[in-house]
């Protein structure tokens, strides 16, 4: 996808959603997010806001 310097700009924001909404109660499934990016701390910042 991207990396965490804009996570808008290929989708990365759309994909993390729709995988949260899909996945959310199954126990069995994982993310695995591998950044390379200058800021990982968005990628767990905009997680925790959609959980909210």
């Amino acid at each position: 996808m991207t990396n965490s310097f804009d996570l808008y700009r290929f989708g990365t924001d759309l994909a993390i959603q729709a995988f949260y909404q899909e996945f959310q109660d199954d126990a069995n499934v994982e993310l695995i997010v591998k950044d390379g990016g200058k800021n990982p701390d968005a990628i767990t910042e905009h997680i925790i806001n959609m959980e909210r």
